[in-house]
């Protein structure tokens, strides 16, 4: 029979008593910064729950470093608290202060094959230093895979375009300079040469 009349516990079926509700409790601030506040395993272990939320905080996720081959994003992870609860202001504290596992900071984004892609080397060495030379490079036909590695591929396989291989370069004039001819002897023992 329901009285809703309280009765001493012996007489209730143990095994039909529902859960202790949750409460909050310690809600009062934290110490302030010259103390620390109790590591999250203590808190629980001391007060059954935390004086101190701490959790960790994290940014959003960066634009992806690459559009293809596989790229990374970032994001912030802080440690963080709020000095009591309902509050607004957070303060950041250090890493261990924070249960594990840390949240991650980054992750792999874009992993797929790119396409065959030309791929320019450097410039080499002009062939002159003035009055106009040449200076080739190589240009090479490349992939890069999901994985992040590089292929090598024959150049039928990149778009039919190729850089250019090779440009002129030291096109300014060179500077005047004089020029001699060999000397040649003319009548008994005199010797003359021309100068430009």
């Amino acid at each position: 029979k329901q009285t809703r009349e309280a009765a001493d516990q012996s007489q209730c079926d143990s095994s039909r008593r529902p859960p202790q509700l949750l409460q909050d409790c310690n809600t009062q601030p934290c110490p302030p910064r010259g103390r620390r506040c109790l590591s999250h395993t203590l808190c629980l272990l001391r007060f059954g729950s935390k004086p101190c939320v701490h959790r960790w905080s994290t940014g959003g996720w960066s634009s992806c470093s690459a559009t293809c081959g596989v790229g990374l994003m970032t994001r912030s992870v802080a440690c963080t608290r709020r000095p009591f609860r309902g509050s607004n202001h957070t303060e950041v504290l250090k890493a261990e202060d924070c249960p594990s596992p840390k949240p991650s900071p980054v992750q792999a984004c874009n992993r797929f094959d790119c396409p065959p892609m030309w791929d320019p080397r450097d410039w080499g060495k002009c062939s002159r230093s003035c009055g106009g030379g040449v200076q080739r490079r190589q240009v090479l036909c490349k992939q890069r895979l999901a994985d992040g590695s590089i292929l090598d591929l024959p150049n039928t396989f990149c778009p039919s375009k190729s850089p250019v291989t090779q440009q002129t370069c030291a096109r300014q004039d060179c500077p005047a300079m004089w020029v001699t001819t060999e000397w040649s002897q003319v009548q008994d023992s005199d010797m003359i040469r021309r100068v430009y």
